[in-house]
């Protein structure tokens, strides 16, 4: 079966099992394992811990689900952006694994999976290139001015949402804003360092899901737009709303409205973009 596939869908669907193998890090201790706190950082988990864990696994799962998606149902051009974007991802989180490997900081074994994390991750680098080694056609449009139909626009509101939430981490203090345990500025900061830290991992994935948006706005065709704004509603409904409700007893209150808010204009332009020929049909 794998002979039918090309080499780029192939270095797409090993980034994915990968993927899908370090999502038992997030989740373990759900299934039992140790959670992610403890594994990636030696630290008993807490709540806050949890959480930041949590919606980090979601965003791998993801992504997880973003690179089966592109090998098995994007055109090639599409297919060129996203492996070249987790390239890039790649290369991120091999800055990530070395930055929290040191072995005073979290110990042995804690340093000993930040090493096979980055030894995986650069040697898969070098893999994925392989699936460039022919070169990238060129992007179809530009992502914004490339605007011409309401699927485009849509995803591009879809686009500027997570855009907007991916930001916060790097231009405010999105943690001490959002939960109630953290109020007042810095707070978390200073009382659960490790809660800042798993947020890194956290804010990489939600950036590499929001640049496969990116990817789509560029070179996918209308067809293709649609079908990933199909798809993506069905994470939102199903996975990313269900995790905000659960937090709802943790989060500030004005927060929480603001999450339910960007979430349903998030449903609401991706259900405009997967069904425009039915809200603006085409002229016969």
């Amino acid at each position: 079966m794998m002979a039918e596939y090309t080499k780029l869908q192939k270095v797409l669907l090993l980034k994915a099992a990968l993927c899908a193998f370090y999502l038992t890090a997030f989740f373990g201790d759900r299934i039992g394992m140790p959670s992610f706190s403890e594994k990636f950082f030696g630290q008993k988990n807490n709540a806050m811990r949890k959480s930041a864990s949590d919606w980090g696994g979601l965003g791998l799962f993801v992504m997880t689900l973003d690179l089966l998606y592109a090998a098995l149902k994007c055109s090639k051009a599409v297919q060129q952006r996203v492996c070249n974007g987790q390239i890039m991802h790649n290369m991120l989180m091999l800055a990530v694994h070395a930055c929290f490997s040191s072995q005073k900081f979290g110990g042995k074994l804690v340093h000993k999976e930040h090493v096979m994390g980055g030894f995986l991750t650069l040697a898969l680098t070098f893999v994925m290139s392989a699936g460039l080694a022919g070169g990238m056609e060129p992007a179809k449009r530009h992502f914004l001015k490339g605007c011409k139909g309401l699927t485009h626009g849509c995803l591009i509101i879809y686009w500027a949402c997570f855009f907007f939430y991916i930001t916060t981490f790097q231009l405010g203090d999105f943690p001490s804003q959002n939960y109630i345990a953290c109020q007042g500025r810095g707070f978390c900061r200073a009382k659960d360092s490790v809660f800042y830290d798993i947020n890194v991992f956290t804010s990489s994935m939600w950036f590499m899901v929001n640049m496969m948006t990116y990817f789509m706005l560029m070179s996918g065709s209308d067809n293709e737009q649609k079908s990933f704004a199909l798809y993506r509603m069905a994470t939102v409904a199903l996975l990313q709303i269900p995790l905000m409700m659960s937090e709802k007893a943790m989060t500030v209150p004005k927060e929480y409205t603001n999450g339910v808010v960007a979430m349903s204009i998030c449903l609401t332009a991706l259900a405009c973009a997967a069904f425009s020929d039915k809200i603006k049909p085409k002229k016969a």
